[in-house]
């Protein structure tokens, strides 16, 4: 049987959502087609598509809604998702200028720290994602865990969509692409999450000053990473260890810049755009050891 053109391959990436109060996280399964990641322009693609796959995961909790089963598995497709669950929605037709500039209002609600604001946006991507054709993804999970799934997706909306736009998405959209070569351009391909992870790192070390010998204990334990004990000798180090160890286990990319010119480029620059949600985020019981390992 021959291999379908690479350009026309699903992709696949899993990833275990972290429920507060919860003994154990939820396995959720992400496909994608990649021509159809490709065809996603603008650096918020990848957000915006998270949460598509929150207002999914939403809509599929509605008691009326019949999610589509494979055995014990739930399996949820965003560009059919009308007619896998058959809910009415209202369906007002808007200009294409207009459906962007509501999708960019309602993302700026999403990853405010404001939860009444990210309900909202939870409300509009839920409804968007059911009358609007969203890229070709699938989600699979099973069906007993539909229910806290929903339950957390609608009390922690920030929060589930940072967990599969890092876990998820952003590997996906990286794999889609043409791999770039060269130091500047991996940077740039995800330079988004290593904003996101620096201001992370930042806020994670000024909440808990003792997470600084972890991080010097783990550099002693991990010297593929090219840095020791002695060599983390302060937080920017610190932050730089922590950031470019994720990224090199779970995107495959290194940063091959120095700390002084990553904390100018990732930490200082444009950083008021992350804190918020950075902070946010670090409210949520035990992200910050799946992000980081510690």
């Amino acid at each position: 049987m021959p291999r379908p053109k690479r350009s026309r391959q699903w992709l696949l990436k899993s990833l275990e959502i972290i429920v507060p109060r919860r003994a154990h996280p939820i396995r959720l399964s992400v496909e994608a087609a990649r021509h159809e990641l490709q065809g996603i322009r603008g650096p918020f693609g990848p957000l915006l598509v998270a949460w598509g796959v929150a207002g999914a995961i939403a809509v599929a909790g509605h008691p009326r809604a019949r999610p589509r089963r494979r055995g014990s598995r739930i399996v949820l497709r965003l560009d059919r998702l009308n007619a896998q669950l058959q809910l009415k929605v209202d369906n007002y037709p808007l200009a294409v200028e207009s459906q962007a500039l509501l999708a960019l209002m309602a993302l700026e609600q999403g990853c405010s720290p404001d939860r009444d604001l990210q309900s909202r946006a939870l409300k509009y991507f839920a409804n968007d994602a059911l009358i609007r054709k969203y890229p070709s993804v699938r989600l699979t999970f099973k069906a007993t865990q539909l229910a806290s799934l929903a339950e957390f997706v609608a009390a922690e909306p920030l929060s589930f969509v940072l967990q599969v736009f890092l876990g998820a998405l952003a590997p996906l959209f990286g794999l889609a692409g043409r791999q770039p070569r060269g130091p500047s351009a991996k940077a740039a391909a995800i330079h988004s999450i290593l904003h996101f992870l620096a201001c992370l790192a930042d806020e994670l070390l000024s909440r808990a000053p003792e997470t600084f010998r972890k991080v010097q204990l783990m550099a002693d334990a991990e010297p593929q990473h090219g840095m020791s004990a002695e060599a983390v000798g302060n937080k920017l180090d610190a932050i730089y260890f922590l950031v470019d160890r994720t990224v090199r286990s779970r995107f495959g990319y290194t940063v091959e810049l120095d700390v002084r010119d990553f904390v100018r480029r990732y930490l200082y620059a444009r950083s008021k755009r992350y804190r918020e949600i950075a902070r946010q985020t670090l409210d949520v019981p035990g992200y910050s050891k799946s992000v980081f390992g510690l």
